[in-house]
C-alpha cells in the first residue's frame, strides 16, 4: 500500500500492484468526484482485455498527484473498476 495525495484532498491509500502496467487507477466514485471538481479531464475510453474479457474503461488526465516528495502533473489515469491502484508506470516516473 502507498499513500498518494490527490488534488484538494487528504492522502488516499492505494494498492501497489506490480501486475498493473498503468500509472494510477481510480475508483469510479473518485474519478467522478475529481472530474466534477475539474481535476480530471476525461478523454476517449481505453479498451482492455482482462481475464479473457474485453471491456472499455474510462481514461483521463489528473491535474496533480503526489507521493512523498514527488509531484506529478497531467498524469494519465484510468477507472476500470472499484479499486485504487498504483502501477508500474507510476513507479517508473518517480525515479
Amino acid at each position: 500500500m502507498v499513500d498518494l495525495r490527490l488534488p484538494d484532498s487528504e492522502v488516499e491509500l492505494f494498492v501497489l500492484d506490480n501486475r498493473f502496467s498503468g500509472s494510477v487507477s481510480l475508483t469510479w466514485a473518485m474519478f467522478d468526484a475529481l472530474k466534477s471538481a475539474g481535476k480530471v479531464q476525461e478523454g476517449e475510453p481505453a479498451f482492455m482485455t482482462m481475464a479473457g474479457r474485453h471491456r472499455s474503461v474510462r481514461r483521463g488526465r489528473l491535474s496533480t498527484v503526489s507521493m512523498g516528495e514527488f509531484d506529478h502533473k497531467d498524469l494519465e489515469v484510468v477507472s476500470p473498476d472499484e479499486s485504487s491502484r498504483s502501477g508500474l508506470a507510476f513507479l517508473d516516473v518517480t525515479r
